[in-house]
Formats: C-alpha cells, structure tokens, sequence
C-alpha cells in the first residue's frame, strides 16, 4: 500500500513537473516570437523611412498632384484656383519652390524620425505588431507630426526667405488676396509664413504617406 502511494505520488509529481515545463517552454517561445516579431516591425519602420528619405530629398517627389493638394491649406486652395484662371505660371512657381523647400526638409526631418522609431518601447512594438498593417506609421504620425511642424517650419520659412523667387511670390499672394474684384466678398486671409508652413505639411506628408505603404506591403508580404 505504502509503495503504491509513493508510486502514484511520485506520477503526479512527474505529470505536474511535465506540465510546468511544457507551459515554461510554450511561455519562452511566445516570448521569443514576440521580441523577434517586434524587432521586425522596428525594422521594417527603419527601411521604410530610410528608402523614403532616397526619394524625397529630391523635389520631383513633392511635385506630385496628390501630396501638394493634400497639404494646401484651404485659403491657398481658394487663391490657386482663382490664379490658375488668369496667372498659372505663378501658381507652378509657388509649387516647385514648395518643393524645393520641401525636399530640404526631408534632411531635417529624417533623423527625427528614426530617433523616434528607435526610441519605441517593447509594449509599442508589440502593439503595432497586434494591430493592422500601417499601425505603426499611424504611431509614428501621433507622436511626431506636432514636433516636425514646429521643427520644420522656422528652418524652412527662413530657407524660403533667402530665395529670390519668394519675395515677388510673397508680394503678388499677398496683393491677389487684397483684391476684393479679384474674389469678391469672400477674401481669404494669407499669412506671412504659410509658405513655410505648407512646406512643412509636405515634407510630413510625403514621409508618413511614403512609410505607410511600405509598412503595409512588407508586413502583408511577412503576414505580421
């Protein structure tokens, strides 16, 4: 009696051993799968924003219809559509030294936002890694956007400053927009740096657009 109590103490000792090691062994590999799903995801960010950064320093990037027209502000909006009626060089004028700027902004903006991804935190990475492919930019777009703007608009405005094109430029914005003939009642109001700024907008624009579709594509590609 004695030693079959011993032999069935010493199996449930056994199973319960064997028990706790496979769920130890199941624990390290989730573990294991995570930290090596997350270095991925980290990666994959660092690429993607590395491979933007040798498309748009150069301005044939931000010439593209869609990223100016996404971050034109409305009042410039309203005063390139009057322009283009009866003054389209100056509307192309203002948008290739917009990208110009722009892709000198690109330069500043770049080690800010890998800064940024290496500096992700272990929960961050696991929970773009659980979310949908494009998590990550969306991440990187809710922590950054406020600093690159305020980092980027001085620096970019006094760039536009020194270039001769953007004094006679200035001048006839800020002369179409006093023209009550030219808009009738509705007369927008143009601020001395929104050129600055909308330069800004692009060089964000064109990186958060640039990263969220090689995220998506190489996450789908890797089914993170």
């Amino acid at each position: 009696m004695k030693f079959l109590l011993k032999k069935t103490s010493l199996t449930i000792v056994l199973i319960t051993s064997i028990g706790t090691s496979t769920l130890l062994v199941h624990q390290c590999q989730t573990l294991a799968t995570t930290q090596v799903g997350t270095a991925i995801v980290r990666q994959i960010l660092l690429t993607g924003l590395d491979t933007g950064m040798t498309v748009l320093k150069y301005k044939n990037a931000f010439t593209k219809k869609y990223l100016i027209e996404a971050a034109l502000p409305d009042e410039l909006k309203y005063i390139n559509a009057k322009l283009e009626k009866y003054n389209p060089e100056l509307v192309q004028k203002e948008k290739e030294l917009l990208a110009e700027t722009a892709a000198e902004g690109a330069k500043i903006a770049h080690p800010i936002l890998r800064n940024a991804i290496q500096n992700m935190q272990a929960q961050d990475l696991e929970m773009i890694m659980n979310g949908k492919p494009g998590a990550g930019t969306e991440w990187l777009k809710q922590r950054t956007k406020t600093q690159l703007i305020a980092a980027l608009t001085p620096q970019l405005q006094n760039k536009l400053n020194q270039n001769p094109a953007m004094h006679s430029l200035n001048s006839s914005l800020q002369g179409m927009s006093r023209l009550s003939s030219f808009f009738g009642n509705d007369q927008p109001k143009i601020n001395k740096n929104m050129l600055g700024e909308l330069a800004s907008q692009l060089v964000v624009a064109g990186f958060y657009s640039y990263l969220k579709n090689y995220e998506i594509e190489e996450r789908t590609k890797r089914k993170l």
